[in-house]
């Protein structure tokens, strides 16, 4: 991996298709956020960098995605984006969105901090995403038991058990994909990436 150019570290995409715009700067020492005159916001030390995690999930046409970094002192900042999953036409916000991340990966390395990335959610965010599968299981469970136990008719119970078995089913995997005493899987810089080359014509 290589720093882009000064010229190219300026970046400016929707966070989701209603939103304004957010406007990023990256430079080979910080991630400089700015508003639309160009004032900083927040500004992140590549230095002081600890680890990050990066999330991509799918809502329907939905694609929700974030890179967080959290600092030595467990600050914390995302850089995230909700775009149309688009594949018939070009999706410009994520382009930009791409750029940006595959540009402060480049600078992260040359400011030679030793980062990994977890690919999945932060503890916090894991252990509501646990809460929520769990509490999806057992309402699949529950359900279904009431019925068999509250004696409901042949036909309404063929109808009920495959939706709700269907709902333990998803309530199962998002728990067991979210245990919050596990740790997501990591990668090294270089891996990551390749991973979002993988999912762009940025090279």
């Amino acid at each position: 991996m290589s720093f882009d150019s000064p010229n190219d570290t300026c970046f400016r995409y929707r966070s989701a298709p209603l939103a304004s715009h957010v406007q990023y700067r990256v430079t080979q020492d910080a991630l400089i956020k700015q508003d639309e005159s160009g004032a900083t916001i927040d500004k992140v030390s590549l230095k002081d960098l600890a680890t990050a995690y990066y999330s991509s999930r799918q809502f329907k046409q939905i694609r929700m995605e974030y890179l967080e970094l959290v600092s030595s002192d467990g600050k914390q900042h995302r850089i995230s984006l909700n775009s149309p999953d688009l594949e018939e036409h070009i999706n410009s916000d994520r382009e930009s969105y791409l750029r940006l991340l595959l540009t402060l990966l480049s600078a992260i390395q040359n400011a030679q901090v030793s980062l990994q990335v977890y690919i999945g959610e932060n503890s916090r965010w894991r252990f509501a995403w646990f809460l929520l599968g769990l509490s999806t299981l057992l309402t699949g469970i529950g359900i279904t038991a009431a019925a068999v136990l509250s004696n409901v008719a042949i036909d309404r119970l063929i109808v009920v058990t495959p939706v709700m078995l269907l709902l333990s089913f998803i309530g199962y995997l998002i728990t067991i994909s979210n245990l919050p005493w596990k740790n997501p899987p990591a990668v090294t810089l270089d891996e990551f990436f390749s991973l979002l080359s993988d999912e762009s014509n940025v090279q």
